[in-house]
């Protein structure tokens, strides 16, 4: 019900803490209520089959089922941040650490992890792998914003994260003209070509050359 979309069942097993046939027993149960497709990761997701459904648990008309949207987040969020303390954040969970954080109040730790290098460096390899598989442009695409909005701010002679942020910008121009939005792409790139040309390496300065070119032909 707090999953901000399909939650892999992995995910669902390392919160609620169950383990082997104890979690098989439990899905088994619930099989009526869900259905399951993979994500983009190729991970195996739940979630309710219809929305009704959700929305009655969190009624008092559910009386002893009745669930709280609220501690689920919470729950999910714990978990999160336990994995970021550990270094051992799964790809879903690196994707969508931060809106657990934000949603669950726990601002502290939101703005460490929203300025951390490496928790970035993260989120940009698990966009570029986005971008190498079929269909998962949008998928990257959004990662790429992502990473590009929380280092919008960041200090200009801070040399390794504002290269990050380029890297991100250039992957943007890359995603929207795999999509087809060529205007979006040139607005993009265009903007930023100047700190692209002084703070990517060769290979993408000329690839963001390239698409630049290219939309403006389109």
């Amino acid at each position: 019900i707090a999953a901000v979309n399909q939650l892999p069942v992995r995910m669902l097993d390392k919160t609620i803490g169950m383990k082997g046939i104890k979690f098989r027993k439990f899905m088994r149960r619930l099989k009526t209520f869900l259905e399951t497709e993979e994500n983009v990761f190729g991970e195996e997701c739940v979630y309710f089959f219809h929305k009704s459904f959700a929305e009655w648990l969190c009624s008092e008309n559910a009386d002893v089922y009745e669930l709280s949207a609220e501690d689920g987040m919470q729950m999910l969020a714990e978990t999160m941040a336990d994995s970021y303390a550990n270094n051992d954040l799964t790809d879903f969970e690196a994707e969508h650490l931060l809106e657990y954080l934000q949603e669950s109040h726990m601002y502290e730790l939101y703005r460490k992890v929203s300025s951390d290098g490496r928790y970035l460096q993260r989120l940009y390899q698990l966009a570029q792998h986005c971008e190498s598989l079929s269909g998962g442009y949008e998928h990257a695409l959004r990662l790429y914003e992502k990473i590009a909005m929380f280092l919008k701010n960041t200090d200009p002679e801070d040399r390794e994260l504002q290269g990050l942020r380029c890297r991100a910008v250039c992957g943007r121009g890359r995603c929207l003209f795999a999509l087809g939005d060529y205007e979006g792409a040139l607005e993009v790139l265009s903007k930023e070509r100047e700190d692209i040309m002084e703070r990517c390496d060769a290979e993408e300065q000329m690839h963001a050359l390239m698409i630049i070119g290219c939309a403006c032909d389109w």
